[in-house]
């Protein structure tokens, strides 16, 4: 009980292992004895980055201490972490604020070099082709008000946009098929006024944006020995109302085989579902 009370009451980054012993004037023995227990029986996570303890998802699920809201930072960085050496690439958690995917933490796997366009507080605009998996679940206004934002100028939910969608419910995760150049290349365009651009240059324009927003691969583009360029991988975690609360991503902006995304993306919805229970959420039917 004390030490998940000093856990409790600790950094947002957790503790160690020492800091538990010094803390508590516990044996080394005896406090690695105590942690490993409390990580075996999900009362306490290890991040395997930097080797802190956090308060694990058995316990906050009964607690129920985060309602309607986000994970503490500590559990969360943790999953990133493992997420983040399971799959050898970046991983990240993203929500949405005011119009906008945020970034709220991204995290490196080990000897990591390759550095991705993602970073801590990065805001994107809320607009296909981003953020297909906050709205596969919603209602089909929801997704036509999503639809609608869109830089092509189209406006309309696409039969392509309909059958990814239809396609992220069924896996349970998002394959961007967009490379790094291609998003900030989006982004860009997407910060044009019609009305600065000539009659000759504003269907040009629709044409480009339509043509890089081609959002995610679908289960028949996919076969397990191919090599297809990625950007990233995403799986939803919902709040207690069935809601998309965030999202969990991983980017490896790199070719993968179709085994390889399967793998990854199964390796994701696993650290979704299991935020998902410590906020008390459910997937909707």
């Amino acid at each position: 009980m004390a030490v998940m009370e000093l856990l409790a009451g600790g950094p947002e980054q957790g503790l160690l292992a020492s800091e538990v012993v010094k803390r508590l004037r516990l044996s080394h023995a005896t406090a690695h004895a105590v942690l490993g227990g409390l990580v075996e029986t999900g009362w306490a996570v290890r991040d395997p980055l930097n080797r802190r303890y956090a308060l694990g998802p058995t316990f906050l699920s009964l607690a129920r201490s985060v309602d309607g809201g986000e994970p503490p930072a500590g559990f969360l960085r943790t999953v990133l972490s493992e997420l983040a050496a399971d799959c050898g690439y970046p991983a990240s958690a993203v929500v949405i604020a005011d119009g906008s995917l945020v970034t709220r933490e991204i995290v490196y796997p080990p000897e990591h070099e390759t550095p991705v366009h993602a970073h801590a507080d990065q805001q994107v605009p809320f607009v296909p082709p981003f953020g297909p998996g906050f709205v596969a679940w919603s209602s089909a206004a929801e997704q036509a008000a999503w639809a609608a934002r869109s830089p092509s100028g189209n406006g309309v939910v696409t039969p392509r946009i309909r059958a990814v969608l239809a396609a992220i419910r069924e896996r349970g995760y998002t394959v961007e098929r967009l490379s790094d150049p291609s998003a900030r290349l989006i982004r860009a365009l997407g910060e044009f006024e019609e009305e600065q651009l000539s009659d000759a240059v504003r269907p040009l324009l629709r044409d480009l944006l339509a043509e890089l927003t081609s959002i995610d691969y679908l289960p028949v583009e996919l076969t397990r020995d191919g090599s297809y360029p990625v950007g990233v991988l995403a799986a939803p975690v919902f709040d207690g109302q069935g809601r998309v609360a965030m999202e969990l991503v991983v980017h490896p902006f790199e070719r993968l085989t179709g085994a390889a995304i399967e793998g990854i993306g199964m390796r994701i919805v696993r650290a979704a579902e299991g935020v998902t229970q410590v906020l008390g959420g459910f997937r909707p039917v």
